[in-house]
């Protein structure tokens, strides 16, 4: 089910969903990078439709297991009636509402998130910053500590797939990203971002999201939040959710600047670490020891340079940017200074 045709989709939600009664309107989303996406209107609700090619969506030359899918199933089953994480979930956060899955045709079926909308595209004067952040902090402080060194997870969870690929696009080719005039900062970058890539590979110790940036953050004007694209969840290292917010927070932060939006950014940030920090409670000293604050400043770094000068770029904040620019050179240097100054991270975002 490489090549879906709408006839092909439409006969497969009437099968894995019998009572479904479509409209006939299926609409391709825009913006994922990994899968494609449909929205598939229907009585009383539409539904979201996501398939996984054996390969990156957008960079079929970039292979990558559809496997993906069953891992996004499987954490979005923990958060439902009956499943192990239930009571982290409710009206005011939680994942969409899984339907169905089908891992023949590597079609995932889920709610669609209605009205909600994603967090980089939010009117801010609506959208409280500060109960947004610390909302999402909580949840994902809970779903950490609720996860620590819990050997089912563990052994549930093992996506090394994704693990290797994100080594691929983003750590081992970190110091290519940029232009470098000095080769000791280049060579340091080199070699902090390959560490870190390789040691991502081995068992973590919690839960974690996987992909926890603004478009995966639906929220609505009275801060309910929908957390979309689990297909990254494993058993991994908490920078991989914390670092990857705040290095998007910082992105936001960055470019926002010059219209005064900025402060929304910082806010948001602020509450979300400081939620997360209450809610892992006498367990945020275990998830982030020292090895860990020392390692988010270099996930950080390379998670700005994937976006200003990978191939990740395109889309999304530094876009606009043409070589040369101010911005880029910004934030080319705040990156290499988060990953050979690891204390630049602890204490620019309050770890």
């Amino acid at each position: 089910m490489s090549d879906i045709t709408t006839d092909k989709l439409l006969t497969a939600i009437e099968e894995l969903q019998p009572h479904f009664k479509g409209r006939g309107s299926v609409k391709q989303l825009s913006g994922g990078n990994i899968n494609i996406v449909w929205r598939v209107d229907g009585d009383p609700d539409s539904l979201i439709a996501k398939h996984a090619p054996p390969h990156i969506a957008t960079n079929p030359d970039v292979p990558l297991s559809n496997e993906r899918l069953s891992f996004e199933a499987r954490a979005l089953s923990l958060f439902s009636p009956g499943g192990r994480l239930q009571n982290l979930a409710d009206e005011l956060i939680r994942p969409p509402v899984l339907l169905s899955f089908d891992p023949d045709r590597s079609l995932l079926l889920m709610e669609d998130v209605g009205d909600f909308t994603e967090l980089n595209r939010v009117k801010m004067d609506t959208v409280p910053s500060k109960i947004t952040g610390e909302r999402l902090g909580r949840f994902i402080g809970k779903f950490h500590r609720t996860s620590f060194m819990d050997n089912e997870f563990r052994d549930s969870f093992k996506n090394i797939e994704i693990q290797k690929v994100r080594h691929q696009l983003q750590y081992e080719p970190a110091c290519t990203y940029g232009d470098w005039d000095d080769p000791s900062t280049k060579a340091m970058i080199k070699k902090r971002s390959r560490d870190l890539g390789e040691s991502l590979q081995d068992t973590g110790t919690c839960l974690v999201m996987g992909d926890l940036w603004p478009p995966s953050v639906f929220v609505n004007e009275t801060a309910a939040i929908r957390l979309i694209d689990w297909e990254f969840a494993h058993f991994g290292r908490p920078l991989q959710d914390v670092g990857h917010f705040a290095a998007h927070c910082w992105m936001q932060r960055q470019v926002d600047e010059s219209n005064n939006a900025s402060d929304w950014w910082d806010e948001l940030w602020r509450s979300f670490i400081d939620g997360y920090k209450h809610a892992a409670g006498d367990c945020y000293s275990k998830l982030f020891n020292s090895e860990e604050k020392n390692n988010i400043g270099i996930h950080i770094g390379t998670e700005i340079l994937i976006r200003a000068f990978g191939p990740f770029r395109d889309g999304y904040v530094y876009d606009p940017f043409e070589e040369g620019h101010t911005v880029l050179y910004d934030a080319q240097k705040a990156a290499a200074d988060f990953i050979c100054e690891p204390n630049a991270a602890i204490e620019a975002f309050g770890f």
